[in-house]
């Protein structure tokens, strides 16, 4: 009894439900994905329109994207549990039949049709021109790019090779120094070594306090002339010759004076005289 009462009135305010929700009038039999175009015009809350291919309203087909990075694979997740089955639901009322369509609205909607058309043919062809500039302005900078580069690489080319010279340049300097170095090490070396001398002096003036003498000295080592020049020695004490110069004058003094005084005994002539006994003597 009370099932009976309940599907009454669940019946009772679906036709309720229908009557205040309307419907639409459409023009022909709809397909499978078409699209309800209005045209407009209501008939209280019915509408009026007609069934549309909805493939007539797709775009232009973009450009392939770039295939993206594969994702990591996520972990498997655990199975769900199973949903409770549902309860079968009441079958709805039969509609109303449509009413015819008016031809102003068929023409309206060719209209609109022809008008989406030509904005869909503008776009295309505003597309593919701003497509081609967009292709010149890229083989523009690409051109400029490719200038810009070799420009970069003449430059690169010209610095390495101008760098290069001066490399060289600075390794002749590098290798002359190393030499320079080395001779200077060498002569040095030779310097530093005991050195085996052959000199000659000649005498150009003598006196009591002053001697001038020319030189030269040899050295075997480096196999040339050393030094060259004129000495001038002054002297202030008595050499050793002139020391025994002295001595042996003196001894020449002493010498003669005896001589003298035998020469005088020798000369002497005793003679007699008054007074007494007298020598005489020749000088």
């Amino acid at each position: 009894m009370f099932k009976k009462i309940g599907l009454t009135v669940l019946i009772l305010s679906l036709m309720v439900g229908v009557a205040f929700a309307g419907g639409v009038t459409d023009s022909n039999n709809g397909n499978k994905g078409d699209i309800f175009v209005s045209t407009g015009e209501n008939n209280g809350n019915n509408s009026v329109g007609e069934w549309l291919d909805g493939s007539s309203f797709k775009g232009e087909k973009g450009d392939t994207g770039a295939t993206g990075l594969q994702g990591i694979q996520g972990v498997k997740g655990q199975n769900g549990t199973d949903g409770i089955n549902g309860t079968n639901g009441i079958n709805g009322l039969n509609g109303t039949d449509g009413k015819d369509v008016d031809p102003i609205t068929v023409d309206n909607l060719k209209n609109r049709d022809i008008t989406l058309q030509n904005n869909i043919d503008t776009e295309t062809t505003n597309r593919k021109d701003n497509d081609n500039l967009l292709q010149q302005n890229i083989n523009i900078n690409d051109s400029d790019s490719k200038l810009r580069d070799n420009h970069l690489q003449d430059n690169i080319n010209i610095e390495s090779n101008t760098r290069s010279k001066a490399d060289n340049v600075l390794q002749n300097n590098i290798n002359t120094t190393n030499g320079r170095v080395d001779q200077i090490d060498k002569r040095v070396n030779t310097l530093e070594q005991t050195q085996g001398i052959v000199g000659a002096e000649i005498r150009l003036y003598d006196s009591k306090k002053i001697t001038i003498t020319t030189f030269a000295d040899y050295t075997a080592n480096r196999q040339m002339v050393d030094r060259a020049g004129v000495k001038i020695t002054y002297k202030i004490g008595m050499s050793y010759e002139e020391r025994e110069l002295a001595k042996l004058n003196k001894r020449l003094d002493k010498l003669e004076n005896i001589k003298t005084q035998k020469q005088n005994i020798e000369n002497a002539e005793p003679y007699f005289t008054q007074s007494g006994l007298g020598i005489r003597s020749k000088f």
